[in-house]
C-alpha cells in the first residue's frame, strides 16, 4: 500500500529515482514495471504492473454501449504507457507523459488509493488546500 507523499526530481533526461517509501511496495509480480497514464485532476496516475492489470479487469466492466464510459475508456486508455524501473531506481517518464501532467523539474508524488500514485507539479500542491466546493483549483 501506498501512503503519504514526496517531492522528487526529473533529472536532464527526464527519469525520476521512484522514492524508497514507495519502491518497497511494489509487488514482485510488477516485474519492476509501471503504467503511467492520465489520471483525474490534472495529474498523472502511475500504478504497478500488477495493479495496471486488475484495472483494466474492473474496466472491463463497463458499459462499452455507453458513450460516457466509451470516451472515459478511450482517454484513459490511449494514454497508457509502459515504464520499466531501471537498476538505479529510475523511471524515464516519456515526454507525452509529461505533458499531459504538466510535469516540471520538482514533482510531488502521491499516494492515491492503495495502489496508486499520482504526480503533480510541485506547485500543484495548492490543489490539496482548496476543495471543489470552495473556489477555484486552478493554478494562477
Amino acid at each position: 500500500m501506498f501512503i503519504g507523499h514526496s517531492v522528487c526530481n526529473l533529472d536532464a533526461k527526464s527519469r525520476l529515482i521512484l522514492p524508497a517509501k514507495f519502491r518497497k511496495n511494489i509487488n514482485p509480480e510488477a516485474d519492476n514495471k509501471l503504467v503511467l497514464t492520465k489520471g483525474m485532476d490534472g495529474c498523472v496516475a502511475v500504478y504497478p504492473y500488477d495493479e495496471w492489470e486488475r484495472e483494466n479487469d474492473r474496466l472491463a466492466s463497463l458499459n462499452k454501449f455507453n458513450i460516457e464510459d466509451r470516451y472515459f475508456l478511450r482517454d484513459f486508455m490511449f494514454n497508457a504507457t509502459e515504464c520499466e524501473i531501471d537498476s538505479q531506481n529510475r523511471i524515464l517518464i516519456p515526454s507525452s507523459i509529461i505533458v499531459i501532467g504538466g510535469l516540471k523539474k520538482e514533482i510531488l508524488l502521491t499516494a492515491s488509493c492503495i495502489y496508486l500514485l499520482k504526480t503533480f507539479f510541485k506547485k500543484s500542491s495548492m490543489y490539496f488546500n482548496v476543495g471543489p466546493n470552495q473556489g477555484s483549483n486552478k493554478q494562477k
